[in-house]
């Protein structure tokens, strides 16, 4: 019956709406490896701002910061990133920078590269078999 289908795709349209803001979420967030020891931004970091600016919708636009559980490093990691966007924008847009509690489920590229480099060097070498069978030892006969 048709009151039980719309309820059903608002259902849907609601559980699809917060995994699209968990998406945006989740894909504006800085985390620990976008930063140096001295809390700077690093250049990944940097790139990654860079490509928020340039990549999220006006309404997705909210720089997440991954929260440490030290609140001197929090402040000066939002002081940084609030410098980088001033920066790269000339100070003429106003992007909120928040920070959120939560973990960094990805790996940063150069550990990536470590993993395929050590996996390539332990391939072994092809080896032909010594003559016999196949398909050309058939055809020749």
């Amino acid at each position: 019956p048709l009151p039980y289908i719309c309820q059903d795709r608002e259902y849907m349209r609601n559980i699809i709406g917060v995994q699209t803001d968990l998406g945006w979420q989740q894909e504006t967030t800085l985390y620990d490896r976008h930063f140096e020891q001295d809390q700077q931004m690093s250049v990944p970091g940097r790139l990654h701002v860079t490509d928020i600016l340039e990549v999220a919708p006006m309404s997705r636009r909210t720089v997440y910061v991954q929260a440490s559980h030290n609140a001197e490093v929090d402040n000066a990691r939002i002081a940084n990133v609030q410098q980088v966007i001033a920066e790269l924008t000339g100070g003429t847009e106003v992007v909120p920078v928040v920070l959120r509690k939560g973990r960094d489920y990805s790996r940063p590229a150069s550990e990536v590269k470590i993993i395929n480099d050590l996996y390539n060097a332990s391939v072994p070498s092809p080896r032909l078999g010594a003559g016999g069978g196949g398909a050309a030892a058939a055809a020749g006969s």
